[in-house]
């Protein structure tokens, strides 16, 4: 067990706080940064290496040990009760989940995603992947839960082209997922303004993708990146919109896809603003490691 301990943690570890430092030079966030100075930040926080375990942990309120999802490849059990249900059922609120779910386990044998699905988890729509990643930012499944969809249930549908303010049409899923999250927002602030609602946005920047030629990442959308993230990408030959990285490092490309993840967020907080400001914004990453 030490030994593993040492793999994996250790100096020379893949999931040591120093492993893929990004070069001493930290990804432009001017978004996040601002709600760190605006808001309470809390600096002391742990997460499970993997990330369904921690998403389950989220969700529950439960340990590892006793979700049984120690793995990113384990499902939670519809059995376990989430703190979304509690927010429908007693407190009322509107609920919906846009993104990355990763907690109904992987697609195999004898069946896809055994575990927990958005609907069972208490959430009345889900737009977005079930998958622990996607095949590309630009090509994938849009897996939905609705109305028309019983809770255990699901359908596929092409990635959409969405677009956000200043940000083209286009199926790169971030953009996909914030602009979901501002459409039902919207719809409902307009339906019901004082009716409670929750959002659970999960943006799967800046994840790897499972293609993994030419690359595993990704040069993101080029109206997505601020003009150093831009010029980082173009000096290194990225192609924008597409995996394929040119001579940019792996370093680079993350400074870049989380640039592009701070950008979009920033869309929907400042949609939210002009919403309904009585709104509590929480930020947090299910892990660090696997990008």
């Amino acid at each position: 067990m030490i030994q593993e301990l040492v793999k994996k943690y250790g100096p020379t570890g893949h999931n040591h706080a120093e492993y893929r430092k990004i070069e001493g030079r930290p990804a432009s966030t001017p978004v996040l940064n601002r709600l760190a100075r605006q808001g309470m930040r809390f600096g002391n926080v742990w997460a499970h290496p993997f990330c369904s375990p921690t998403r389950a942990t989220i969700l529950t309120g439960l340990y590892g040990g006793k979700t049984k999802v120690l793995t990113y490849g384990d499902a939670l059990s519809p059995q376990h009760t989430s703190f979304v249900r509690i927010l429908r059922d007693e407190g009322g609120y509107s609920t919906a989940a846009f993104g990355k779910w990763h907690m109904a386990g992987l697609p195999g044998k004898p069946v896809d995603y055994p575990g927990m699905k958005p609907k069972q988890a208490g959430f009345d729509l889900f737009k977005g992947n079930l998958h622990a990643a996607i095949k590309s930012y630009w090509d994938y499944d849009y897996q939905i839960q609705d109305d028309k969809t019983p809770a255990d249930q699901w359908r596929t549908e092409p990635a959409p082209k969405r677009s956000l303010p200043g940000i083209a049409p286009t199926t790169y899923a971030p953009v996909v997922k914030a602009a979901d999250a501002i459409e039902w927002i919207t719809e409902l602030e307009k339906e019901d303004p004082d009716k409670p609602w929750f959002v659970w946005l999960a943006f799967n920047l800046a994840h790897t993708t499972i293609i993994q030629k030419p690359s595993a990442m990704a040069v993101p959308n080029a109206d997505t990146l601020d003009s150093a993230s831009y010029l980082e990408m173009e000096e290194c030959g990225g192609t924008f919109g597409t995996n394929d990285p040119g001579s940019c490092s792996g370093e680079a490309l993350n400074r870049a896809m989380t640039n592009s993840l701070d950008t979009i967020f920033g869309k929907v907080v400042d949609a939210v603003d002009k919403l309904d400001r009585n709104t509590y914004v929480i930020f947090i990453s299910d892990n660090g490691t696997p990008m």
